[in-house]
């Protein structure tokens, strides 16, 4: 499993490599970067290898899926990102897009330490944080739409 997160993001790193850790049970380690991305991946690099996570901006994460396309071998993708329009912009030929749910096109980031976390903090996110699934992709499916 690979998660990518918008180097817009970067002082971030730390709490969602910790925050990623109490949702899946797995350790993610960084593993350079693709675009405008920083690259966590889990150790073992074998763990999940379907699973691709993206958390960023709409016009950045278009612009990843677009530009670096054969970059990306999961056949899921789960896409923490505000979007006007799935099909449109989030799509790629071969793959699962999932997005997180939408409020007329934005998500809305809630203040984390209203939740107990350092950094302000999706819906869908604290979806994984409390979900009672043991299994990565069944958490992710509660979590996302399709």
């Amino acid at each position: 499993m690979r998660y990518l997160l918008q180097k817009e993001n970067a002082s971030e790193q730390k709490l969602r490599k910790q925050f990623l850790y109490d949702v899946f049970h797995l350790w993610f380690v960084n593993n350079g970067t693709i675009g405008e991305f920083d690259v966590f991946e889990t150790f073992p690099f074998s763990n999940n290898n379907n699973i691709l996570m993206v958390y960023g901006h709409n016009f950045q994460v278009k612009s990843l899926l677009k530009q670096y396309s054969k970059k990306i071998n999961e056949k899921d993708i789960f896409i923490i990102s505000c979007a006007d329009n799935l099909k449109k912009n989030y799509s790629l030929e071969g793959k699962r897009v999932y997005l997180c749910p939408q409020n007329n096109g934005t998500v809305k980031l809630l203040r984390g330490e209203e939740f107990g976390f350092e950094f302000d903090i999706t819906e869908t996110e604290l979806a994984l944080y409390n979900c009672k699934k043991t299994n990565a992709y069944e958490k992710l499916l509660k979590a996302f739409e399709i």
